[in-house]
């Protein structure tokens, strides 16, 4: 029976090791991919609910200038006092 001399037998158990150790590190490396999806995909969700708000701000914005048009006709106002002077 033939048989591995013995600093053959540490080399394969070093090999081994560095393969064990870099399946390791992909699976660290895979979970931490996950984590940055899952927040790229949470900013990704308040992104769209931002931009639905501002989409329904705007609306809104729009609708009350033409209540007030509609009300006072095409004027200007001043926010801080709240007066209201024909346009020039």
């Amino acid at each position: 029976m033939k048989k591995l001399q013995q600093n053959e037998i540490e080399k394969l158990h070093s090999i081994q090791e560095e393969y064990n150790k870099k399946v390791f590190e992909f699976g660290r490396l895979k979970e931490a991919q996950i984590e940055l999806e899952d927040q790229f995909e949470e900013l990704r969700q308040m992104e769209t609910q931002l931009r639905n708000d501002y989409k329904e701000l705007q609306e809104n914005e729009q609708s009350f200038a033409k209540e007030l048009e509609d009300k006072y006709g095409n004027v200007e106002i001043n926010l801080d006092d709240g007066t209201i002077s024909d346009q020039e």
